[in-house]
């Protein structure tokens, strides 16, 4: 039962649009932008923006059952339970992953942490193999001899998802 965990450091991050109206700290430490704020630079429509200052972090617990029966059957079992965060889950294009969207705001890389596009929390998979007993049979049957018939089964949950909204709720002033 092995324990698995990496960090990623100075990965990727896109902003389609980074020319978003310069928000304001609160007391609290939430950032907030107030209504009618101007654009960083009101000469662009929108800027696209790569940098690569974002992090990952992933930990997993691995599982494993293997087991031997008799006249060649065999089998194994797999289980991963794991957990993806990051600042970024883009990628070097927008259309590499299903669930890739770009950074919605880019004040800091911390401030987009999350589960990763690529996130799977739980993957189990089943195999099995069979011997097929051909050196028992004369004739038509020793032609299965060395055989074997083999089944694999993968169960996973699913990915997240970005909800992606057609207006501008968060009031950044984004064209994108």
């Amino acid at each position: 039962v092995p324990y698995v965990g990496s960090h990623g450091l100075n990965l990727s991050s896109l902003a389609t649009d980074a020319n978003v109206a310069t928000p304001q700290t609160l007391p609290n430490g939430r950032l907030f932008i107030p209504p009618g704020s101007p654009v960083a630079n009101t000469n662009f429509n929108s800027i696209s923006n790569r940098k690569f200052d974002a992090h990952s972090f992933y930990n997993g617990l691995q599982t494993s059952f293997r087991r031997s029966l008799v006249r060649g059957l065999q089998f194994q079992l797999t289980y991963t339970n794991s957990k993806s965060i990051d600042d970024s889950s883009n990628y070097f294009t927008g259309n590499e992953a299903e669930n890739s969207s770009s950074l919605p705001f880019v004040v800091s890389s911390k401030f987009n942490r999350g589960l990763s596009g690529h996130d799977i929390r739980h993957y189990f998979t089943g195999s099995g193999t069979w011997q097929l007993p051909g050196k028992r049979f004369s004739g038509w049957g020793g032609v299965w001899s060395g055989w074997q018939l083999g089944v694999i089964a993968t169960a996973a949950s699913g990915l997240p998802t970005s909800v992606l909204m057609a207006y501008d709720a968060a009031g950044t002033n984004s064209h994108s």
